[in-house]
């Protein structure tokens, strides 16, 4: 008897969402947002509202700020800030 679960897969999951083998060959340059970490979950489509947030991040706000004016989560937003597509945009505005 196999005792093992098997997982549904997931694409939302940042390792299986495509989006690490499309940055691989060209990761973002500089240093982006400071400490930034790879994203758990992949948000795969820019809205209006994430360059609002990011802009907002950029002027130095804190998640928890930009949480407290957006309405997000403060968890969702680090995912947010985590992408490699954040990640680019603010290195090549910055």
């Amino acid at each position: 008897m196999n005792n093992s679960l098997t997982v549904p897969f997931n694409k939302q999951l940042y390792e299986n969402s495509g989006l690490k083998e499309l940055f691989a060959d060209n990761p973002p340059q500089g240093d982006g947002f400071f400490n930034a970490h790879p994203p758990n979950l992949a948000i795969l489509h820019e809205k209006p509202e994430h360059r609002t947030l990011l802009w907002m991040k950029a002027q130095g706000a804190s998640n928890r700020e930009i949480a407290y004016q957006s309405g997000y989560t403060e968890p969702w937003l680090s995912q947010l800030f985590r992408q490699p597509w954040a990640q680019e945009g603010w290195c090549n505005h910055h």
